[in-house]
């Protein structure tokens, strides 16, 4: 047979091939049980309370770690949906309701009638062998979600004036301001 097993102190184990593995016996060799047995049911019940409660294949890595049951895999799904069912399992997710969209985002406009802007900084650029502060203008559409960034190099108003021309310049956008 495949698996060697072999019977010690009552109880059937698997031989194979990890005698030589640095390992200690139990993880050597697994015991071997019935996936019908009411002791298997058991120890199945209280691995998902040791881990969490997480899904069946966790819950079989977690096992097969230790042991090696007859039918696995039917024997878990069996013993959680129908013995101790996780409340995680039975439990339906809440229905989170959503707020309405805002009427900038609803309503037919045109690309980038509503815009939010925000000047941000100071990351430094290298200009020839210099570091120089800049500042980033960046428009952003409310209803697209388009982004348009502008370079300048001071927080001055007439720079942040000039990052708005270069914006509406771009976007056609002459006559809405």
């Amino acid at each position: 047979m495949r698996f060697n097993p072999f019977l010690e102190n009552g109880l059937i184990s698997l031989g194979g091939r990890l005698k030589c593995a640095d390992l200690n016996r139990d993880q050597q060799h697994h015991l071997l049980l019935d996936g019908a047995h009411h002791f298997t049911s058991l120890l199945i019940l209280q691995t998902p309370l040791r881990l969490n409660h997480f899904a069946v294949h966790i819950i079989l890595s977690r096992l097969r770690s230790e042991f090696w049951i007859l039918r696995t895999r039917q024997t878990v799904k069996r013993v959680l949906h129908t013995g101790f069912p996780c409340r995680m399992m039975i439990n339906t997710r809440g229905q989170q309701i959503e707020a309405p969209q805002p009427i900038d985002r609803v309503k037919p406009s045109r690309l980038s009638a509503v815009t939010g802007i925000l000047f941000a900084g100071p990351p430094c650029i290298k200009m020839g062998s210099e570091l120089r502060k800049a500042y980033i203008s960046s428009f952003t559409c409310a209803t697209t979600r388009a982004v348009h960034f502008v370079l300048c190099t001071d927080m001055s108003t007439g720079k942040f004036l000039l990052a708005v021309q270069r914006f509406v310049g771009r976007r056609g956008l002459q006559n809405t301001i």
